[in-house]
């Protein structure tokens, strides 16, 4: 032991432990030859006293050995952090370390309670470098993924969500509202819709598959959508044709996917962007479509089985889409009629 210490130094027993000469006494000393009780008592009162001193000596090394577990816990976490000194990743240059970020980050679901779903949140939390780099690069922040139905009522207007409108900035915004829950919106969720409509003029892809969605994102009413690229409303069912004039001032719209409109328009009359759509993904093939299929734009064309139906509708007559490249047919219903097949392909 150190001589620093005095307790150390003057740590000592009291006691005389002679275990041959105590259990001498024990088979020896009986009746009249037992000695005076004054003795034991005294003998009794040093052990206990040695007692009482090697709790204290245990105390005082068992907080000298969870001292010394902290230092070594605190030595191991400095010889990491000098360890990532020597990192690789620290050399590269903000530009390529953005570029693995950009690359990394796809949707950010703001809605799960898992922070791995939010890749642009989750990297901004590893150090201030990589916070900054993150909230300098608007793109990671402007992949949303909303499961309306899941957002947290205790935060109404999802606040989550303002943080990343901010730090996307004018980035475009690719947003995507899956098709999950109930069929009616509560207050919090007509509140997102409405952040998300106030910067309808940022949209690059809009995806949802819910009608209810789309709906009520279309009563307020936004005409502007100067960099909207990718329209993605598969399961939207359109009475009449008319009500795709929200986005006839879309001039970079170009991939088109939704379910089936029942009343088209005349060709003179539509406003609807037609002529610049490269790839549409429909529900229904008819006669009255032939001039959308005709355009000299279109490169992609997909035609499905809208899952309500038991049957495929087929044209009276067979269509032509000259400019096309790719055509896909995505069906529920495998097996026709011999007379049936090809007649319009």
């Amino acid at each position: 032991m150190s001589a620093s210490n005095p307790r150390q130094a003057n740590f000592q027993l009291r006691t005389n432990m002679d275990w041959e000469e105590i259990r001498r006494r024990l088979r020896s000393e009986y009746g009249s030859g037992v000695q005076s009780e004054a003795e034991i008592s005294g003998v009794l009162a040093d052990v206990d006293k040695d007692l009482e001193d090697c709790d204290a000596e245990f105390r005082r090394l068992q907080s000298r050995i969870i001292a010394l577990q902290n230092q070594r816990k605190r030595l191991e976490e400095y010889k990491i952090s000098l360890r990532f000194l020597r990192s690789p990743i620290r050399r590269l240059p903000n530009e390529i370390i953005l570029r693995i970020f950009d690359s990394a980050c796809e949707m950010n679901e703001l809605t799960s309670k898992k922070l791995q779903t939010m890749p642009a949140l989750a990297i901004s939390s590893i150090c201030s470098r990589w916070r900054a780099l993150a909230q300098s690069y608007p793109d990671l922040w402007s992949r949303i993924r909303l499961q309306l139905w899941t957002t947290p009522r205790h935060l109404p207007g999802l606040p989550i969500l303002d943080i990343y409108l901010h730090f996307s900035k004018q980035s475009p915004l690719t947003l995507e509202i899956p098709s999950m829950g109930s069929e009616e919106l509560q207050a919090d969720h007509l509140e997102v819709c409405a952040k998300l409509v106030a910067c309808s003029h940022r949209w690059k892809k809009f995806s949802t598959e819910k009608s209810i969605i789309y709906d009520t994102v279309m009563a307020q009413n936004p005409r502007n959508f100067p960099v909207l690229e990718q329209l993605l409303i598969p399961c939207i069912f359109f009475y009449k044709e008319t009500t795709l004039n929200h986005f006839q001032h879309a001039s970079n719209l170009k991939v088109l996917r939704l379910c089936y409109i029942k009343n088209w328009e005349d060709m003179q009359q539509r406003k609807f962007p037609w002529r610049q759509i490269t790839e549409l993904d429909v529900a229904q093939c008819e006669d009255v479509m032939k001039p959308i299929f005709e355009m000299c734009n279109l490169r992609e064309l997909r035609f499905r089985q809208y899952y309500g139906e038991s049957t495929v509708k087929l044209c009276s007559r067979p269509i032509t889409a000259p400019s096309v490249q790719k055509l896909t047919l995505t069906l529920r219903q495998t097996s026709y009629p011999e007379r049936e097949r090809n007649r319009s392909i």
